[in-house]
């Protein structure tokens, strides 16, 4: 599994520029002014609504893949990408004050952008900020990303069933499934929603590779 390449390579062309030369505020409109509207309300940004931002681009750059990136949306990252305190927008003609990202948040821009080598062991250890961006990844607009998340979710609980048998009763993957589910429904509807759906084609997956042997009691009430 090679997440970083992969995430790397598709986004080359959405990296923000290395400086910005303006000091006038950016300047938003549309989907994207309300995706960042949403963030001003609460101190900072968080990985929740960072995601809420990143989906909108990349939603834009796969309905034009031609034009990928555009300024508003480049000045946009550049901004977030640099910004170590509050600073001004425009947005649909109103200035608003947003950010900085949240340290989460700019963990979680950066694993969309690079990815990480340490994800794997990260999920296997249960991290919770790692199972979280995770499901943040799979809710994105991108096929790319949502394949890798998903290859990388099934192969973490693939090892938990690999462990699992009838006679310990499946306990360390029914362990795995209740701890991911548990804190992806405490999670905000978006990111709740995607985990649960990472969590259920994750293991339809893990079903196939193994032969249809995973009793379907297991995961099937990830679907409902």
């Amino acid at each position: 599994m090679r997440w970083q390449l992969a995430i790397i390579s598709f986004a080359t062309g959405l990296l923000p520029v290395p400086a910005l030369a303006e000091t006038a505020p950016v300047t938003l409109t549309g989907p994207l002014a309300a995706a960042v509207e949403q963030s001003s309300a609460t101190p900072g940004i968080d990985a929740d609504e960072a995601a809420a931002i990143l989906g909108v681009i990349l939603a834009g750059s796969s309905a034009d893949p031609a034009n990928a990136i555009s300024a508003e949306e480049n000045a946009l990252l550049g901004a977030l990408a640099q910004a170590r305190a509050p600073f001004a927008v425009t947005v649909d003609g109103r200035q608003l004050t947003i950010g900085p990202l949240q340290p989460d948040a700019a963990r979680f821009m950066d694993l969309a952008f690079r990815g990480s080598p340490e994800l794997p062991a990260a999920l296997e250890a249960g991290n919770t900020e790692a199972l979280l961006h995770l499901a943040r990844v799979y809710g994105l607009p991108q096929q790319v990303l949502v394949n890798q998340s998903r290859n990388l979710m099934a192969d973490d609980l693939m090892k938990a069933w690999r462990a699992s048998s009838f006679g310990n009763s499946y306990e360390p993957l029914r362990e795995k499934l209740r701890v991911a589910s548990q804190l992806y429904e405490a999670a905000p509807p978006a990111t709740a929603k995607a985990g649960r759906r990472l969590l259920y084609s994750a293991m339809d997956m893990v079903d196939r590779q193994a032969n249809g042997s995973v009793p379907d009691h297991l995961y099937s009430w990830l679907k409902q």
